[in-house]
Formats: structure tokens, C-alpha cells, sequence
């Protein structure tokens, strides 16, 4: 009975249709980060825990982090462990039976790390890297039922074998392989330009504070337009002229 149990969910979660989407994005001070979103169309966390006790029951030597691309919490927090290791950052959120993963790293190396044996990026030049990726023959055969999206953000595309390239983005739908050259984003130096902005707005200040004086004609002191008196002498203010004196 046990096993014709497990022979009923095993393939009604396999056979659930699942999608994956990936969106890679490499950057010009060789930081990188990967958004992605699973999503098991016809099956939820419950169908997979109980298959995952079922396994166990049977001495199988498979889990449900393996078949379910380790959406369960346990595979989860594996998973952030074994990245934080090496210094990436690995950020989950969802509930249910869709989950959003988003990882973050500062080096190359690191990006080799998140998927090794199966994707790696190399730097051929100052601007030139090279993203390349070997999908196992069982990830290939499971393109019937498991849809995988995966997006390359760059700053230009020099070469690729997407089935979509159009500037700097490239797109594989179930590719067995992928093969892109590319030049990072340069990221736009926003904190130069703040400081630009900051420094502006300090030099306008003194003509702000100068805008709408007058200088009293006894004393020099600049006052206000609208003064009928020196406040500083008491010299009065008016029939002085205030056209354009400002300085």
C-alpha cells in the first residue's frame, strides 16, 4: 500500500506543470544578482511535505528538495547556508507554492559558485564577459513539463544564441546551453551627482540670502527692500536707490 501511495504523488508532482524564471543582471565592478521565481502551477508545500515524509517511510534515496528544485523550508535554509559560506547573499520571499529567490554577490567567482558544473561567467577583456551554461540531460527532458525563462541584463550584448537578443538583454526559453558574450552595466554614478547637486544648492544659498537687499546708504549694512530703516544704524531707508544693488 505504501508504495502504490508514493507511485500516486510522486508522479502527480512531477507531472504538475512548474515554471522558473531567472533574471541575471552583471555589473561593471564585477557585482552581480539574480532574481528568480519558481512556481508549481498544481501542487502547494502540503502535496510536497507529504511526500517528503513518504519518501523517508520508504528508504528511497531521494527527497523532495531534489524533485521539487528545493522549494521546502529545510531545502531553503540549506541552501542560504551553503551560499553565505561564500559570501553570497540569498534573499527568499512567498508563500505557498511559489517562491521568489533573489542572491547577490561582489565577484565572479562567487557568481561560479551559485550553480557549479552547470553555469559560469568569464572575464575576457576590461568590458567582455562570457556567460555559458550546460544543462543536464535530466533538466532536458523534463522541458515538457518544467518551463525555465531565463534572462541575461547587460549593458550590451556582443553575441549570444538566445532565441531573444535586442540590446542589452538576451532571452533562453528551456535552453540545453547557453553561450552569450557581453559588456557589464555601468552603473550611473549617482552619488556624483548628488554631490554635484549638494554643492550646487550650497553656492546658491549666498545669492539667496543677497536676493531682495539693499544696501543703507550711511552704513553699507545690506537690509531688506522693504525697510524703511537701517537696522543697524537707523538711517532711513527711503528714497535710496535699490535697483540691481545687491552687492
Amino acid at each position: 500500500m505504501k508504495w502504490i501511495y508514493a507511485l500516486i504523488i510522486v508522479p502527480a508532482l512531477i507531472l504538475s506543470a512548474c515554471s522558473q524564471s531567472a533574471d541575471i543582471y552583471f555589473y561593471s565592478d564585477e557585482s552581480w544578482k539574480v532574481s528568480s521565481r519558481i512556481t508549481f502551477d498544481r501542487v502547494d508545500l502540503q502535496v510536497i511535505k507529504l511526500l517528503d515524509e513518504q519518501l523517508k517511510e520508504l528508504n528511497l534515496p531521494v527527497s523532495t528538495d531534489q524533485i521539487a528544485g528545493g522549494l521546502s523550508e529545510s531545502g531553503l535554509e540549506m541552501l542560504r547556508s551553503q551560499y553565505a559560506s561564500v559570501g553570497i547573499d540569498l534573499r527568499v520571499s512567498g508563500v505557498g507554492s511559489s517562491r521568489a529567490l533573489t542572491a547577490r554577490g561582489k565577484t565572479l567567482d562567487q557568481f561560479n559558485r551559485l550553480l557549479p558544473g552547470v553555469m559560469t561567467v568569464t572575464q575576457e577583456s576590461e568590458d567582455r564577459y562570457r556567460l555559458q551554461a550546460e544543462f543536464t540531460e535530466g533538466m532536458i527532458l523534463t522541458s515538457a513539463v518544467y518551463h525555465l525563462n531565463i534572462n541575461l541584463h547587460a549593458g550590451k550584448i556582443y553575441s549570444s544564441d538566445a532565441v531573444r537578443q535586442s540590446g542589452g538583454s538576451a532571452q533562453w526559453i528551456n535552453p540545453p546551453r547557453i553561450d552569450a558574450t557581453f559588456a557589464p552595466i555601468t552603473e550611473f554614478p549617482w552619488g556624483i551627482l548628488l554631490g554635484m547637486c549638494a554643492a550646487g544648492l550650497l553656492a546658491a544659498v549666498p545669492f539667496a540670502a543677497l536676493y531682495g537687499k539693499q544696501k543703507c546708504p550711511n552704513c553699507g549694512r545690506r537690509v531688506s527692500k522693504k525697510a524703511e530703516y537701517c537696522p543697524n544704524c537707523g538711517e532711513p531707508m527711503e528714497g535710496t536707490s535699490s535697483g540691481g544693488n545687491y552687492f
